[in-house]
């Protein structure tokens, strides 16, 4: 029987997977790879940001314009942020 944190991590696998086909198809894993870096270093230095990717109390639209505009102001590229809506709207940030 398959436990709920293997389901979550196979999940997480095929966002990543996603992510990095799309980065290679384009030719920019090191850009992808530097955005996912600073998002890492904004989530380490912010607790608002981590408490605004982990909360459920606000909904899929404020919550995904909350954190493009966050990113949009770190320089994070347009594949990354737009990633980062697909999985805002889908309710998988945390």
């Amino acid at each position: 029987m398959a436990s709920k944190g293997s389901g979550l991590t196979a999940l997480a696998s095929s966002y990543a997977l996603a992510l990095y086909a799309l980065a290679d198809e384009r030719r920019v894993l090191d850009p992808v790879a530097d955005d996912l870096r600073t998002i890492r270093a904004l989530l380490v230095e912010s607790e608002d940001l981590r408490r605004l990717v982990a909360s459920p109390l606000l909904s899929r639209g404020a919550q995904g314009a909350a954190i493009a505009a966050v990113l949009e102001r770190a320089g994070v590229g347009e594949l990354v942020r737009n990633f980062v809506g697909l999985v805002a709207r889908g309710r998988r940030l945390p």
